[in-house]
């Protein structure tokens, strides 16, 4: 096992262990929001230390679980360059801290069960961003490749998400498959969907 690989498993096992406590405690969004500061402070350091996938890509990038359990989620993100992902929801509060290149959340908001834009927001290497359990995001990297850490406050795989179709709108059943199949590659931008 080489060295960077060891400090990756030390820094992200720490870090889950942190998670862990921190899901079982007062206020645990605020508490994981300090800790994902914490953690993405330095993120040249981060990015040195954490190994970038090599196999595995889908069109939006790289997905790599580093834990699950009932408690919380622990997703490293790598998000390629200029692939508008569509909306989708979690069903529970997050917390996504980027470490390279930066990643761009367009928010929507239910209105008669449709979800409607809401804004946008830029998350820039060493920036932390909290999400509540209604949320309805869709994520994308302009320009550039996008590192980040995300971590669900309960057992992502084993809740029925809901992806929505980005020309339409219309809910779906998320899976990768679909997920995928609505990914596009084109420059993105703040004025449009992407």
């Amino acid at each position: 096992m080489s060295d960077a690989l060891a400090s990756d498993k030390s820094i992200l096992d720490e870090f889950v262990d942190r998670c862990r406590t921190i899901a079982s405690g007062d206020d645990p969004v605020a508490a994981l929001t300090r800790e994902m500061e914490r953690l993405v402070a330095d993120p040249s350091a981060l990015g040195e230390t954490v190994s970038v996938p090599t196999a595995g890509a889908s069109i939006a990038g790289f997905d790599e679980i580093v834990f699950e359990d009932d408690s919380v989620t622990v997703y490293l993100v790598h998000s390629a360059p200029d692939v508008v992902q569509p909306p989708h929801d979690h069903l529970m509060s997050a917390v996504i801290g980027v470490y390279e290149g930066r990643e761009r959340h367009r928010f929507f908001r239910r209105s008669r069960d449709v979800p409607v834009p809401s804004g946008t927001a830029d998350v820039d290497a060493g920036d932390v961003l909290a999400l509540g359990p209604s949320a309805i995001h869709a994520i994308s990297a302009p320009g550039a490749w996008c590192r980040a850490v995300h971590v669900y406050l309960g057992s992502l795989s084993s809740v029925d998400r809901t992806l929505f179709d980005p020309d339409t709108l219309d809910a779906e059943p998320m899976t990768a498959e679909r997920y995928d199949a609505h990914c596009r590659h084109e420059p993105v931008r703040s004025t449009s969907w992407g």
